[in-house]
């Protein structure tokens, strides 16, 4: 560890556990930082921002009783990677050694009233870039500094304020006095990632390399590999622990967007997300405190994750997985994970089946524990799918792909025909083709036979799909019927209920594909539902009750009162 002595500036190297008290920074970089070999060769410019905050580090440092100092921007020579290696792995643990840590906000030049709204404390960069995460949560002792090194304050006396900043509980803030003591680390896999959701780093490597320290963990760095290094990062997560947590990612929003207009959305994703913004909102997921739910997660293979949990068919190639999470909101329900079966229907080596990892929001996908799911051993696979016409066709701008159908369904006519792709179950509308004209989709399956519509809504310049019984597939369908059809996204058949629903979603470029699904569910599912919903109602009427019989009280308990004081 390369140390610089607070009082010549020199830098010296200590090998082992014979480190000195030291002092350590944490700052945002700036244009002019120094370098270790500026350092060693004495060609730093001493009148620059860079020298003159180290110069305040070292004065700061023996006022504190500290004769050494350590600060990342000159005490690791970054042209060594092996260096630089040891350096990253090893940073939470220095910052937690460190005597005191001092988080310079170059950014903050007045230091009256930090936990105002709106105060300069509160709008610094500092709380929004990615290394500066550990080195909040790392050290023992932490203090605030502003842009002239005016002291604003310790960390201890500012946890609410900077919870509110950064979305950490406050609980999770309080100072560790042992490697083995941090509070943050009681905190799930989903709530940690969450808190670098907002957080971002100059290289998209650093997005996973600056929480090593977050997790405990250790692993090799290899810059070039772009979003490779966070999709490791989570392997290492899963290989240490089986916080089902971090499948969890997608809580309460859709799944990533492409991130250019000329990158592609996938229509099923693996089971890593794919950075830490995939995790914003998961702050409030906790492990499921109820009965236990499934195994544990398995080793990653060539395929993807092995995991055993009870699985729900939902219709088609449509699965749910119910995860050992939940909302700290909602403790009594587990998070469910919604799947499909590879399309291929592929399976790993152990004859495993393979599914991915639907896009869908995980909010509504909720359940309690219900001893139906059986346990399955599934395995989710890493990579994502794209259609190959989505891929390979480039003279459409618009199209419809029939994601999923009940079991045993088939679709027997489609309209228009030359429009569509069987291999892909995808319907494109080609330019010069008339896009108000609607898409029908006649289907026949065990329980009767129905017709999903899909039309372009003028006055609302929307798609809007419906579906109903079949009607003559020798007759065209009326304005009345079509109309009709539009506002009904569900249909009773013989043995069961067969709902639609649709989405959008942009790939390459500015095209729209809309995904959708058409999902058959039994009466014994349907039934169910409804018990789970009159108890939830019950409950609420019962909470009313009790309101309405307090209140009636109050007029009795005046009188009383009033009765008493005579």
């Amino acid at each position: 560890m390369r140390l610089i002595n607070t009082k010549n500036y020199e830098i010296e190297t200590f090998l082992g556990t014979h480190i000195p008290k030291y002092a350590i920074l944490s700052h945002t970089w700036g244009n002019d930082e120094v370098t270790m070999e500026q350092m060693v060769a004495g060609t730093a410019d001493t009148k620059s921002d860079g020298y003159l905050k180290i110069k305040n580090v070292c004065k700061q440092a023996v006022t504190d009783g500290c004769e050494y100092a350590w600060i990342d921007t000159c005490c690791i020579d970054r042209k060594d990677s092996a260096e630089l290696d040891r350096a990253i792995n090893s940073m939470f643990d220095w910052y937690h050694r460190a005597e005191i840590c001092y988080a310079h906000l170059a950014d903050v030049r007045s230091i009256k009233n930090p936990d105002e709204k709106g105060s300069e404390f509160r709008r610094s960069r500092w709380f929004r870039r990615g290394w500066t995460l550990q080195e909040l949560l790392a050290p023992t002792k932490l203090d605030f500094y502003s842009h002239h090194w005016e002291y604003i304050g310790p960390v201890t006396a500012l946890y609410d304020t900077i919870e509110g900043i950064t979305g950490i509980e406050s609980y999770y803030l309080q100072r560790a006095s042992s490697p083995y003591s941090f509070m943050f680390r009681n905190a799930s896999v989903a709530a940690r990632m969450s808190w670098a959701a907002m957080r971002d780093t100059s290289l998209p490597e650093d997005k996973a390399y600056s929480m090593l320290g977050i997790f405990d963990i250790k692993m090799p760095l290899m810059y070039g590999e772009g979003t490779k290094a966070f999709l490791r990062l989570q392997e290492e997560i899963i290989k240490q622990c089986d916080d089902q947590t971090i499948l969890a990612w997608g809580w309460k929003r859709p799944l990533s967007p492409p991130s250019s207009p000329g990158s592609r959305s996938p229509l099923a994703h693996g089971f890593l997300a794919g950075s830490p913004a995939s995790f914003a909102g998961c702050q409030d997921l906790t492990r499921w405190p109820g009965p236990e739910v499934g195994g544990r997660v398995f080793p990653i293979n060539k395929r993807g994750l092995h995991i055993t949990v009870p699985l729900r068919h939902d219709g088609g190639n449509r699965y749910t997985a119910m995860l050992r999470c939940c909302s700290k909101t909602s403790p009594d329900k587990a998070i469910c994970l919604p799947l499909v079966k590879d399309r291929d229907n592929e399976t790993d080596p152990k004859g495993i089946s393979c599914y991915l990892r639907a896009e869908e929001s995980l909010a509504d996908n909720c359940a309690k524990l219900n001893p139906k799911w059986p346990p399955t051993t599934i395995c989710i696979s890493h990579r994502p799918w794209y259609p190959k016409l989505v891929v390979e066709t480039k003279t459409w701008s618009q199209g419809f792909y029939l994601r999923s159908l009940p079991t045993d369904c088939v679709i027997e006519q489609v309209y228009p025909s030359k429009e569509w792709s069987a291999v892909d179950n995808v319907m494109t509308i080609s330019p010069g083709v008339d896009a108000n004209e609607p898409r029908i989709f006649c289907g026949r399956c065990g329980s009767g036979d129905f017709v999903v519509a899909v039309r372009w809504l003028r006055h609302s310049r929307e798609w809007r799909c419906g579906i109903a019984r079949r009607w003559n597939a020798g007759e065209k369908m009326t304005k009345a019927e079509m109309e009709l059809l539009m506002f009904s996204n569900k249909v009773m058949l013989e043995h069961s209920r067969v709902e639609v629903s649709m989405r959008k979603m942009m790939v390459s470029g500015n095209r729209e594909l809309m995904t959708i699904d058409v999902i058959e569910k039994g009466f014994d599912e349907i039934e169910e539902k409804k018990d789970e919903r009159e108890q939830d109602v019950s409950a609420v009427f019962s909470i009313i009750w009790g309101l309405g019989a307090a209140c009636a009280m109050v007029p009795y308990v005046m009188w009383l009162k009033k009765t008493l004081r005579k």
